[in-house]
C-alpha cells in the first residue's frame, strides 16, 4: 500500500505520542464539510480525520481535482490541530522528463501550495495549516490552490 506524506506523518506522529483530540477534530471536520459544501459542491468522509474534497478545476472541460485534508495533531504542540492538504499528480519513475528543478521553482508561484516529492518516487501539491491560526477563507484558499496546481501540473506532464 502506497502512503502519502500526509498518511506518513499522521503515523508518525500518533507514534510519538500525540493523541488526537477527538473533539476538537470534529470540530475542524465539520468546518471542513461546511466549507466543502459551500464552495466546492462535493467532499466524502473517506476515514476519521480525512476527508476528500472535488474542486473543479476547469468548468470548461468539467474536470475536478481532489483534495485528500487530514486533521492530525501537531507535532509540537499538544492539543492543537493541523490540518494537512495534499493530491497527487504523478508517480515519478513513469515520468523521468519530470524537470525537478522546474517543479521546485513552482513553489514561488503560490502562497499556500508546495511542489513536494514524496519517497522519492511521488510528485504531490501540499500545504498545512495550524488550525487554531486560519480563517476558513484561508482554508478555501489552500483547498483550491492546492487542486489548481496539482491539476495544472498533471496537464503540464502528461500532455
Amino acid at each position: 500500500m502506497n502512503m502519502t506524506k500526509s498518511e506518513i506523518n499522521q503515523g508518525l506522529w500518533l507514534v510519538h505520542g500525540k493523541e488526537l483530540d477527538n473533539k476538537k477534530a470534529q470540530e475542524a471536520e465539520q468546518m471542513l464539510k461546511k466549507l466543502a459544501n459551500e464552495n466546492f459542491g462535493k467532499y466524502e468522509q473517506l476515514f476519521d480525520h480525512t476527508l476528500i474534497i472535488s474542486v473543479t478545476v476547469d468548468k470548461r472541460q468539467f474536470e475536478y481535482k481532489g483534495v485528500k485534508i487530514n486533521v492530525v495533531p501537531h507535532p509540537q504542540k499538544p492539543d492543537t490541530i493541523t490540518l494537512l492538504f495534499g493530491t497527487s499528480v504523478c508517480t515519478l519513475h513513469d515520468h523521468p522528463e519530470v524537470n525537478f528543478m522546474e517543479m521546485l521553482q513552482r513553489n514561488h508561484d503560490s502562497v499556500y501550495a508546495k511542489v513536494v516529492i514524496v519517497e522519492g518516487e511521488y510528485l504531490e501539491v501540499e500545504a498545512s495549516a495550524n488550525y487554531d491560526h486560519v480563517t476558513a477563507s484561508e482554508i478555501t484558499a489552500m483547498i483550491k490552490e492546492v487542486a489548481d496546481l496539482g491539476y495544472l501540473l498533471r496537464k503540464q506532464i502528461l500532455k
